[in-house]
This record gives structure tokens, sequence and C-alpha cells, in this order.
């Protein structure tokens, strides 16, 4: 129940920012419910991954681009050897607009 959790979080704990780390279904469900205001990511210039390697995002399939969540990227840094990246996501009506 996000919208309870969140509103307790916030009005009852007095916590403005919550910082999410359960993968990619957490991650992806938080995202289609419109409850992520900023999307941190962090790359590193290695390949780890395999045959069983999780994804960033995981539970949806798509039949085009078109029904893709959008992200703006805001900001990008380096941090040594990689790259940090603070994305938001793009509202509907900016996303029929390409922006």
């Amino acid at each position: 129940d996000f919208p309870r959790m969140f509103h307790v979080l916030r009005q009852e704990l007095g916590c403005p920012y919550v910082l999410c780390e359960g993968g990619g279904r957490l991650a992806l469900a938080l995202l289609e419910a419109g409850f992520v205001d900023e999307f941190r990511l962090h790359l590193a210039p290695m390949i780890l991954g395999d045959n069983e390697a999780r994804p960033l995002f995981a539970g949806r399939a798509l039949q085009s681009l078109s029904e893709a969540l959008r992200l703006r990227i805001c900001r990008t840094s380096l941090c040594g050897d990689d790259i940090h990246m603070l994305l938001r996501p793009v509202a509907a009506g900016d996303a029929a607009q390409g922006a």
C-alpha cells in the first residue's frame, strides 16, 4: 500500500525523502505508481552481468517504445571513473511533445 506508507512517512513521521533499493520490480512499481520524483543512477564502466543478472527495472512487457516510461536526464557528474546521473520522470503530456 504505497499511498498509505508514503503518507505515514511524510505526515506522521516527518520524513520528506525515501531511498528505495529493493530491486527492479520495486523500482518499476514506484515509477508506474507516480511515486518517483528523482532517480539517481550510478554507472561504473564495468560489465558484470550474465544470464542470471538482475535488470534495473523488471515486470513490464512493452508492445512498442511509445509505451515506455520516460525519464529526463537532469544532471550528470563524474565520481572517479563512475558516472552519476540524476533523472526525473517525464510527465505524460511532456512525453507526447518529445520533451
